[in-house]
């Protein structure tokens, strides 16, 4: 191989995705369609934030903590609270370690809340309120 051969083989462009060689613009980066999409969707990947493990999860442990609050009293707590006995959340499993929002009242009590629906437990009982502003966006 001489020294001409040598240099246009180590100037030669190739494919960003496939690595084969390139012909024609200058400016050209992928041999195709396909490997100019395939790199793009793979970069694009790489970029995304990964979502946690657990987040589907979470997600229904949220949805049957809601389900069973909405099931004691199916119509709106407005300027009402309801009682709940500590006992029956354990009975159903109730886990208040995730929720979608809270907030602390104008009595210092912190309320955990379920979209519009939130609670506060106590030693013997949960109190549940509904608290429409908490579920807007």
């Amino acid at each position: 191989m001489d020294s001409k051969e040598q240099s246009a083989s180590s100037t030669e462009k190739s494919c960003n995705y496939c690595k084969r060689p390139l012909h024609g613009r200058s400016d050209q980066r992928f041999c195709n369609d396909t490997c100019r999409n395939t790199y793009n969707r793979i970069k694009l990947k790489e970029a995304r934030i990964a979502e946690h493990e657990s987040v589907p999860e979470i997600i229904k442990v949220i949805k049957k903590n809601y389900d069973f609050i909405k099931s004691m009293h199916k119509q709106p707590l407005i300027g009402e609270i309801l009682s709940i006995p500590a006992k029956e959340l354990q009975k159903e499993n109730f886990n208040p370690k995730f929720y979608t929002s809270s907030f602390t009242d104008e009595q210092g009590t912190i309320w955990n809340c379920l979209f519009e629906r939130c609670y506060t437990i106590g030693d013997e009982s949960a109190f549940v309120q509904d608290f429409p502003k908490q579920a807007e966006l």
